[in-house]
């Protein structure tokens, strides 16, 4: 089978229990639609949470027939989810038997496929990792219910880590079987070095309120603690007053540290410099990627980091931290640049250099190019995942 072929399923149906999917959909929804998308005559079902009443309890998305449950609030719906899911897998299991129950990350869906394989044992229960909070963060929340939390990886038939760090942390929690490590993907299609044209470079401008001549910094990421763009606010503030260059940050995402962020540029004297532009549609947030001079995200934790790969893929050089996933794709000084955590000063000199070191960001350029067609297309990807479920298949008949 050679890297860009994938086969077909000689196995029954598999069922996916996800929180959130479409129209909420993060990384792990996109790397579920993604790669179910290029596994071609295979009978994929999800389960998710209705979030919203104007949804429609059942549609097909792509290749993957979506039902959703709960009460169609979304605050609720995902508290509730292990009873209404597992209800709702035994109905569809007694229409047509499921041989996977493929869990997207360890929480409240990961619970009722758990159970709805303890019930049904001739289903595999395959849990995706995909985590990039610390483990800090999942102590806080899981605390009361973390005997539990814990079975849902020391359980699991097998368990798919986006990388290394995700995989570590199966082992933490009693794992100790096999574990496929294949990262998530990127779409080479939407996400690559050709020139935009010049009226979508002229919107991208627009839209992040660029004057001509100024650098762009850009990120992308939820405004969340863990994601650091306080730490990044602090080191523009820097870089700007060092430069003598026209710059300006722009911030893509929203999350519920966007009022203090705010706050903080303000405090630091740079908001004028600074474009918090909210949530962006996938094809509007790919045309802003590509006006910007440099990616930066200095991480707190990272499961993987997919921001990072699109901008590799768009041909932008990266600056990250040394944490969770992110070592896995950016070496320093060869596919991008790591800066210390926590660290502004640290991450406002990797700015300096990987905006005005010519021949460093060159050689970034070409090494975080190499690095995501030769491991992160969704092409090389589908394979594995495809073989992973296959073999997972085979054990349960």
């Amino acid at each position: 089978m050679s890297a860009f072929s994938v086969p077909s399923f000689p196995m029954a149906n598999i069922l996916i229990f996800s929180v959130d999917y479409f129209p909420y959909a993060g990384g792990a929804e996109i790397a579920v639609s993604e790669t179910c998308a290029r596994i071609p005559g295979q009978s994929f079902v999800m389960i998710t949470c209705w979030n919203d009443r104007a949804l429609p309890r059942e549609e097909m998305i792509g290749n993957i027939r979506v039902f959703r449950v709960g009460i169609g609030i979304r605050a609720i719906d995902k508290y509730i989810m292990p009873v209404t899911a597992f209800f709702a897998a035994r109905k569809l299991h007694r229409a047509s038997p499921f041989s996977i129950a493929w869990a997207i990350m360890a929480n409240t869906g990961a619970i009722a496929a758990f159970l709805f394989t303890r019930i049904n044992r001739n289903a595999r229960y395959l849990l995706t990792l995909q985590e990039g909070d610390s483990e800090a963060y999942y102590a806080r929340r899981t605390w009361f219910w973390a005997p539990l939390y814990r079975a849902l990886h020391a359980r699991a038939d097998h368990i798919h880590a986006i990388s290394g760090y995700c995989a570590s942390r199966a082992r933490r929690y009693g794992y100790r079987g096999a574990i496929s490590i294949i990262p998530n993907g990127i779409d080479s299609v939407l996400f690559n070095p050709s020139s935009l044209s010049s009226s979508a470079r002229d919107h991208a401008r627009s839209v992040s309120r660029a004057l001509s001549g100024e650098r762009i910094i850009f990120t992308a990421s939820r405004l969340e603690e863990k994601n650091g763009v306080d730490i990044l606010l602090r080191a523009y503030a820097l870089f700007s007053a060092g430069c003598g260059i026209p710059s300006r940050l722009v911030i893509a995402g929203t999350g519920t540290e966007e009022a203090s962020l705010k706050r903080l540029a303000r405090s630091l004297g740079i908001s004028g410099s600074v474009s918090f532009l909210g949530y962006l549609p996938h094809a509007e947030m790919v045309s802003v990627l590509k006006s910007a001079d440099i990616f930066v995200r200095p991480s707190r934790s990272e499961g993987l980091g997919n921001a990072f790969l699109e901008a590799l893929a768009c041909g932008i050089p990266a600056i990250g931290t040394p944490v969770g996933g992110i070592p896995d794709f950016l070496a320093d000084g060869i596919t991008g640049l790591l800066s210390r955590t926590e660290d502004p000063a640290s991450l406002a000199d990797c700015m300096k250099r990987g905006l005005f070191d010519s021949s460093l960001r060159d050689a970034l350029i070409s090494g975080g190019l190499a690095a995501v067609r030769e491991k992160y297309d969704w092409h090389y990807i589908a394979p594995k995942i495809s073989a992973m479920l296959i073999s997972l298949s085979a054990v349960s008949e």
